[in-house]
Order: C-alpha cells, then sequence, then structure tokens
C-alpha cells in the first residue's frame, strides 16, 4: 500500500521492517499512520452498517416511530435549507435516541472484555478480583435488564430523551473511558436522515 500510494505501482520486494523505515523518510503517511487509520474505517464500517441494518428492522415494524423520526427530519432540513451538516444532525435529537436505542437492543458486542489494573475487592462482598484478572462486562444483559429499561424487549427511543436521567455505566454498546470503541464517533446519523427523508419502510408481511 505504501508502495502504490507513493509510486503508484510496486516496485520493491520489500518485508515489513523495510517498509515502515523507507515509509517514514517520504511524505506523506507513514506505515504506523497507515495502519490506524485503516483500522478506523475498517472498525467503523462494520459496526455501522450493521447498526443501520438493524435501525431499518425496528423502523419497518414501528411505522409510528418512523414517523415521528421523518417529521423530525423534514421540520429541521427546512430549517436549514435542506442540508445535512454537523449543526443540523446536533438539532435532531430524537434521531439520536432511535440510534441509541438501536445499539440498546442491538450493541456491537454481546460483552466487553477488560483487564484488571489492582487488587479490587467487590463492594458488600469478600470477593476479591486479583491484579491482572479479565473481567468481562456482559452488555447484552445490562442493556436487558429491566430494572435499568422497563420492557427492554420493546424499542423505545423515548428512554434516551433528555427528560430521562441516565444511569452511568449501565448503556455503553462501546464501552466507557479513555480506551472506549473509536467507532463511538462514527455516528450513523447523516445516513439515516439521507434514507429516511426520502424513503417508507415497511415490513414484509
Amino acid at each position: 500500500m505504501i508502495q502504490i500510494k507513493n509510486n503508484g505501482t510496486i516496485t520493491d520486494i520489500l518485508n515489513d521492517s523495510d517498509i515502515f523505515i523507507k515509509s517514514r523518510d517520504e511524505s506523506g503517511l507513514s506505515m504506523e499512520e497507515m495502519v490506524g487509520e485503516c483500522l478506523f474505517f475498517m472498525a467503523g464500517f462494520e459496526t455501522s452498517s450493521t447498526t443501520l441494518s438493524f435501525v431499518f428492522l425496528e423502523l419497518s415494524r414501528n411505522q409510528s416511530i418512523q414517523e415521528k423520526l421523518r417529521k423530525e427530519i423534514h421540520t429541521v432540513l427546512e430549517k436549514y435549507n435542506g442540508t445535512v451538516s454537523y449543526d443540523s444532525l446536533q438539532e435532531m435529537t430524537y434521531c439520536e435516541c432511535v440510534i441509541n436505542e438501536t445499539l440498546r437492543k442491538y450493541p456491537p458486542l454481546a460483552s466487553l472484555p477488560r483487564i484488571c489494573t489492582k487488587d479490587y475487592t467487590v463492594p458488600g462482598s469478600d470477593v476479591l478480583i486479583e491484579k491482572n484478572t479479565m473481567v468481562v462486562i456482559p452488555l447484552l444483559a445490562l442493556h436487558n435488564d429491566p430494572d435499568y429499561f422497563p420492557e427492554p424487549e420493546k424499542f423505545i427511543p423515548e428512554r434516551f430523551s433528555a427528560k430521562n436521567e441516565k444511569i452511568p455505566f449501565i448503556y455503553m454498546p462501546f464501552g466507557e473511558g479513555p480506551r472506549q470503541c473509536l467507532v463511538s464517533r462514527f455516528k450513523a446519523s447523516s445516513d439515516l436522515v439521507g434514507v429516511f427523508d426520502h424513503v417508507d419502510l415497511m415490513a414484509h408481511r
């Protein structure tokens, strides 16, 4: 990829270390930077496309939610002369709720592995989690816990409206903290707006 980027063709047969050293001396992206860019888009593409598929599924089954979303899209786009921009997307709060509810029901990962960085005693018990122990966080179970999400089997975007209190470390489809998944910034809002500004979806019967 480095050689194609620089020369338009593969001219030399080099091993990985040779390519990395050579790429650092040339203008443009280094090998590390190119790998990072590729990883970013590979990770973002699959999860975003899968999330959109589940959005379409739920909205085709819930026509009233689909109509409410479409009404918001039309209202906001009319204000911005039909332009989908960062500012217009920020005003589409119900669109954000629809995406968040989809990620609650269908998180990209069913569980989240983490390594304990220090000895930790679980509050209210004598259970000790030793340093370097792998801990698995059951995201799918948390997202379907009726104590936090009443009637979890139902698709209710209003759960994520501004008036509803957010419970930390319960809804976390991309993890939490500085090591949360980089795909969390690849929101599907713009794609969703582009589709439902023009298309009606109905479930096949």
